[in-house]
């Protein structure tokens, strides 16, 4: 009996790439799919077999695992519970966002962003040059407390008066 061992070691979830954690999100949003496909279908056929005669969704096993799918789901609602397959696809999600932003030579950031994930966004930089954009005057004072990690700031004179708290009349050189 000739076994084959692999070439190369397992990789662990730090040596996967961005992409990786992608696909598996992918993967996942396609069984939530398929999942809800399931509920949907499931109820559908068993009212139209029932309908017309179908003996196949009268079987005991598909009728018991729709049943326990839609009361888990049900549940989930009850409770105010996140389904397991979202929280998943989005850590994923986060994961490769997370490892993008490691292997970055630098971050850009907008103002479109709320204030904690743009801070939590600036702390991904780590030391890397971090350049934002201010969007508009209301959006930018959502950059306050971080400024003083962004290297390059893209505004023009309306976001400085807003983000300095300058005067409208105030001369640039004030901004």
């Amino acid at each position: 009996m000739l076994l084959l061992a692999p070439t190369a070691p397992l990789r662990t979830a730090a040596e996967l790439e961005p992409a990786t954690y992608g696909l598996l999100a992918d993967a996942v949003v396609t069984a939530h799919f398929a999942l809800v496909l399931f509920v949907v279908g499931g109820e559908a056929a068993v009212l139209l077999g029932a309908w017309r005669g179908w003996r196949w969704v009268r079987n005991g096993w598909f009728r018991a695992v729709h049943l326990a799918i839609v009361l888990v789901v049900a549940l989930q609602a009850l409770w105010d519970v996140l389904c397991p397959l979202t929280r998943w696809e989005k850590e994923l999600r986060r994961a490769k966002l997370r490892k993008a932003a490691t292997q970055n030579d630098a971050a850009l950031i907008d103002a479109n962003l709320p204030a904690a994930a743009a801070a939590r966004a600036a702390g991904l930089a780590n030391g890397k040059p971090l350049y934002a954009i201010a969007i508009s005057p209301a959006k930018v004072v959502r950059l306050f407390g971080i400024e003083p990690a962004i290297d390059v700031l893209f505004m023009n004179r309306l976001e400085a008066h807003a983000l300095t708290g300058a005067p409208a009349d105030a001369a640039p050189a004030a901004l």
